[in-house]
C-alpha cells in the first residue's frame, strides 16, 4: 500500500499548505496514493515558551508519526513532503524504524533549507538548525525526490545516495489562459518583500514595462512599474498579463546575488510553473538550475543581466515568439496535468 503523509492540526484542519504541497498531494491521490493524517501540535516560536513545554511538543509530534507506521506493512511507501511542516526533533527515530519494518520512505523535497537559510538572512540559530536538519534527516530517507541535477550534487555531498530528479514542479490549474502577444512588458510574480526581491527598486532604470502580482510590494515611484495585486495561485495564472514571466531573486540587476539569488542555482522556483501554466515564455538567470530546463524546452531565453531584456525584446520578431508560445503550451499540458511528479514517481518504481 502507497500513502502519502499529511500533516495537520489534532482538530482535524489541514495546516495552511503552498500551492505546490496542495497539488502534489492531489496528484498523488489520483495516482492511487492513501492519505496517511499525523496530527502535530505545533510549537509557538517565541522567546516565552518553556523548554519543558517546546519538549512535550517535540515528544507528542513523534509519537504521531511513530503510530502511523502500525498501519503500514513491509513493502509499503510512504511519501513524505519535505521540510516538515511540525517540529523535527527525534524524526530520524521514525525514519529508522520504518526501515526495520521494511517500509520505503521518500521525501519529496519542496526546499533545502540549508540552501536556502545563511548567515545573510537568517539567525545563527536558525542557519545550524537547518543544516543539522538536513544532514541528519535527509540521508535516512530510502528516496529523496530532488529538483535537479545541481540540486542532487548538493544531497549527494550529505549523504543522499537514492536519488530521483522531479525535473519540474507542476501547477494543476483548470480554465483558458489569457492570450499573450509580444510586448515589452515583463511579468513578476510571487514574494515581492525588499528582502527577497531587493531588485525590483532598480527596474525604473530598465526600459520596459513590468507587471507585479504578489505580497509584500513597497510602493514604489516608477512609470513603468504597474502593481496587479495579490491573487489566489488557482486564478493567478488565468489572469496573469504580460509578454514574459521573470524568474530572479536578489538585490542586484546584474546576476541573482545574495542568498536568495544563490538559491536559483538549486532550486526549481514554483513561480516558473506558475508563468507556464498561465500559457508565458519564461525569462531565468543563466546560471540558475532551471536555465537547461528552459532551453532544452524552448521556452524562453537565459539572461546574466536585467539589462539585457530590452534588446532582446527588440529583437524578437513575432513569429519567433509565436513558436515560443507554442512550446510554452507543450510544456504547459504536462505541467497542469500533473505529468511531472508521475514521472518521478515511474522512476521509483523502476529503482525498486
Amino acid at each position: 500500500m502507497n500513502r502519502v503523509i499529511v500533516e495537520g492540526k489534532p482538530n482535524g484542519e489541514f495546516n495552511a499548505s503552498s500551492k505546490a504541497r496542495i497539488d502534489c498531494q492531489t496528484i498523488l491521490e489520483n495516482e492511487g496514493y492513501q492519505v496517511l493524517f499525523v496530527p502535530s501540535k505545533y510549537g509557538v516560536q517565541t522567546a516565552k515558551i518553556k523548554k519543558l513545554l517546546q519538549w512535550l511538543i517535540y515528544k507528542k509530534n513523534l509519537i504521531s508519526w511513530m503510530h502511523s507506521l502500525d498501519a503500514m506493512n513491509p513493502g509499503d511507501r510512504i511519501i513524505i513532503q519535505y521540510p516538515l511542516l511540525n517540529t523535527t526533533s527525534g524524526f530520524s527515530r521514525f525514519l529508522v524504524a520504518a526501515a526495520k519494518k521494511g517500509i520505503q520512505t521518500v521525501a519529496l523535497i519542496h526546499d533545502v533549507d540549508s540552501l536556502r537559510f545563511t548567515k545573510y538572512n537568517s539567525s545563527s540559530r536558525v542557519v545550524e538548525r537547518v543544516q543539522f536538519e538536513d544532514r541528519e534527516l535527509l540521508p535516512e530517507f530510502s528516496t529523496v525526490i530532488s529538483h535537479n541535477k545541481k540540486m542532487s550534487s548538493y544531497l549527494k555531498k550529505l549523504g543522499c545516495n537514492n536519488l530521483v530528479e522531479i525535473e519540474a514542479f507542476d501547477y494543476l490549474t483548470e480554465g483558458a489562459t489569457p492570450e499573450h502577444i509580444l510586448s515589452n512588458e515583463i511579468t513578476i510574480a510571487g514574494n515581492l518583500s525588499p528582502e527577497k526581491a531587493a531588485y525590483l527598486k532598480m527596474l525604473a532604470s530598465i526600459n520596459c514595462r513590468w507587471r507585479l502580482y504578489g505580497a509584500g510590494y513597497k510602493e514604489m515611484e516608477a512609470n513603468n512599474i504597474v502593481y496587479s495585486g495579490k491573487l489566489p495561485p488557482d486564478i493567478l495564472p488565468l489572469r496573469m498579463k504580460g509578454a514574459f514571466g521573470l524568474v530572479w531573486d536578489g538585490d542586484s540587476i546584474d546576476g541573482c546575488k545574495g542568498s536568495f539569488g544563490n538559491y536559483l542555482r538549486y532550486n526549481n522556483p514554483h513561480k516558473l510553473s506558475l508563468y507556464i501554466a498561465s500559457g508565458l515564455p519564461v525569462i531565468v538567470w543563466d546560471e540558475s538550475a532551471e536555465a537547461d530546463f528552459v532551453i532544452k524546452n524552448r521556452i524562453g531565453f537565459t539572461i546574466n543581466t536585467l539589462s539585457e531584456i530590452p534588446a532582446i525584446m527588440h529583437g524578437l520578431s513575432e513569429s519567433e515568439y509565436s513558436e515560443m508560445l507554442d512550446k510554452v503550451n507543450e510544456v504547459r499540458k504536462k505541467v497542469t496535468k500533473g505529468y511531472f511528479l508521475r514521472q518521478a514517481l515511474g522512476c521509483l518504481d523502476i529503482n525498486d
